[in-house]
C-alpha cells in the first residue's frame, strides 16, 4: 500500500510545483519561488521512497537516500523566509527591518550547516521495510525532526499575526496540523499514521502557497 501511497504523493508533488510556479509567475516573488523549490524536494524525496523495492538494497538506492536527506536539510528551512515575507507583506514592519532579516537569513544557515553536520557527515543509513517499502534510514535522526519544527513554530506564530491582521486563517491552521502531526507521529511505522503525517505536510504546502495568492491578491495582483 505504501509504495502506492508514495507514488500518488510525487505525483500529487508534480501537480503543485506546476501550479506553484504558475503563482510565481505571477507574483515574481522570491517568497512564491522557495514554495515551488521545496515542492520540487518533496517530489524527489517521495518518488525515492516509491521507487524503493524496484531499485532493491544497494548502492543506487543509498545514493538518492542521501540525495533526499540533504534537499531536505538544505532546502526545508528556506520556508522560514517565506514566513517573514508573509509577515511584511501582511504590514508588519519589523519583518522588513535590516535586523530580523540578516537573522532570518543566519538561522537558515545554521539549521542547514547544524543539519549537513550532525546527520549527512559520515551519515550512517539503516536499511529497513516500513509497509512492505525498502528504505533506508537514519537510525537515530534526532535533527532529522528539528528541521521541520523550527519552520512550524515560525510559520505558526507569523501565522496567527496574518489572521489577526488580514482575516486569513489558513496559514496558522495549516501550520498547526503539521506541529501536532510532527509532534506525536514522527518516528511512526503504522500506515495509518504515516498517511495521516503525509497528508498533513500536504495541508502544510497548500497553506504557504495559498498565503501568497491571498497576499498577492490584496497588493492588487490578479
Amino acid at each position: 500500500m505504501s509504495q502506492l501511497t508514495y507514488t500518488l504523493y510525487a505525483l500529487f508533488y508534480l501537480g503543485f510545483s506546476i501550479h506553484a510556479y504558475l503563482v510565481w509567475r505571477r507574483t515574481g516573488w522570491l517568497s512564491t519561488l522557495l514554495v515551488w523549490l521545496v515542492a520540487m524536494a518533496l517530489i524527489y524525496d517521495n518518488g525515492v521512497i516509491a521507487l524503493g523495492n524496484l531499485l532493491g538494497e544497494g548502492e543506487m538506492l543509498r545514493v538518492l537516500t542521501v540525495g533526499r536527506f540533504c534537499l531536505h536539510f538544505t532546502v526545508t528551512p528556506l520556508l522560514i523566509w517565506t514566513s517573514l515575507e508573509q509577515a511584511r507583506r501582511t504590514g508588519y514592519a519589523w519583518a522588513g527591518a535590516l535586523i530580523a532579516r540578516w537573522g532570518t537569513t543566519l538561522m537558515i544557515a545554521f539549521l542547514v550547516v547544524i543539519g549537513f553536520a550532525s546527520e549527512v557527515h559520515d551519515i550512517d543509513l539503516e536499511l529497513t521495510t516500513v509497509d512492505g517499502v525498502l528504505r533506508y534510514m537514519l537510525p537515530e535522526a534526532i535533527f532529522t525532526a528539528i528541521v521541520p519544527v523550527v519552520g512550524a513554530v515560525v510559520a505558526l506564530a507569523i501565522g496567527g499575526m496574518v489572521w489577526r491582521a488580514r482575516g486569513w486563517p489558513w496559514m496558522f491552521l495549516g501550520t498547526l496540523v503539521i506541529f501536532v502531526s510532527e509532534g506525536a507521529l514522527r518516528g511512526s511505522e503504522n500506515v495509518v499514521l504515516l498517511v495521516v503525517q503525509n497528508g498533513a505536510e500536504i495541508l502544510y504546502m497548500l497553506a504557504y502557497l495559498q498565503t501568497e495568492v491571498f497576499l498577492h491578491g490584496l497588493e492588487g495582483g490578479s
